[in-house]
């Protein structure tokens, strides 16, 4: 039987938000507004076990990394209960603040200092993680002179060179080439035993097919379907 990694129970996300009758109220009379809430993510019941290849598909705006950060604790719910002690990084298609000025090398030592205290577990890390990246000589550039897609390309190798039970890729399969997406493939294929299960939000449906097989569809912050991941993909066309 599969061991529970995560469970969300009874997850509700509200925010309090201002609306101003107009822009003329906005800049002249502050007093003019309409306080509102909306519901970010109703009513979410979900479990990540041990094992689980996951895909949350979703509309933009449904609520996928809303409800990711959510899942790794970024964020806090209004109302549930997040349950679980396992380890879960979130990883987003945004890379991280970087010195630009600094190499990609010298950007990977620095990012790593906050993930290792052992130097040389920390060396062996950032020389495995910059073999992994493939940038050759470029790794030795100030990453100003890096295209968006190399940049991703550091991010991810540096950010997946220390040990989860649980990561969580947003949409990280949409903004990498052919190459690396295979190079990802390895990266999941080599660190099987180590990751104990693994969440992908994409709407590249042919990669979720080939990576995932449970899918999770939200609609308006409401699972409305958790499943087999074809089944799944077939709920959202609909």
């Amino acid at each position: 039987m599969s061991k529970s990694l995560l469970s969300l129970c009874e997850i509700n996300l509200r925010i309090d938000h201002v609306r101003y009758r107009s822009i003329r109220d906005y800049f002249i009379s502050r007093s003019q507004t309409i306080r509102c809430q909306r519901d970010l993510l109703s009513n979410i019941n979900l479990t990540i076990n041990s094992g689980d290849s996951v895909a949350i598909i979703g509309e933009n705006g449904s609520g996928k990394t809303t409800l990711a950060r959510l899942m790794s604790r970024i964020i806090a719910p209004t109302s549930g209960e997040i349950k679980g002690t396992h380890h879960v990084r979130y990883i987003s298609d945004s890379t991280p603040e970087m010195d630009v000025n600094l190499s990609g090398r010298e950007n990977a030592q620095y990012l790593a200092q906050m993930y290792f205290d052992n130097d040389a577990e920390m060396k062996e890390k950032v020389s495995k993680a910059l073999e992994f990246t493939e940038l050759g000589d470029a790794l030795d550039d100030p990453i100003r002179t890096y295209s968006l897609g190399m940049k991703r390309r550091l991010f991810f190798s540096i950010q997946t060179m220390y040990a989860s039970d649980v990561i969580i890729f947003d949409e990280l399969s949409s903004n990498m080439d052919a190459f690396f997406n295979h190079k990802v493939e390895e990266f999941l294929s080599s660190y099987k035993e180590q990751l104990k299960a693994q969440v992908w939000i994409s709407h590249d449906s042919n990669f979720l097919l080939n990576n995932c097989h449970r899918g999770i569809v939200l609609k308006d912050g409401k699972v409305i379907f958790d499943g087999e991941i074809k089944a799944a993909l077939k709920q959202y066309a609909l």
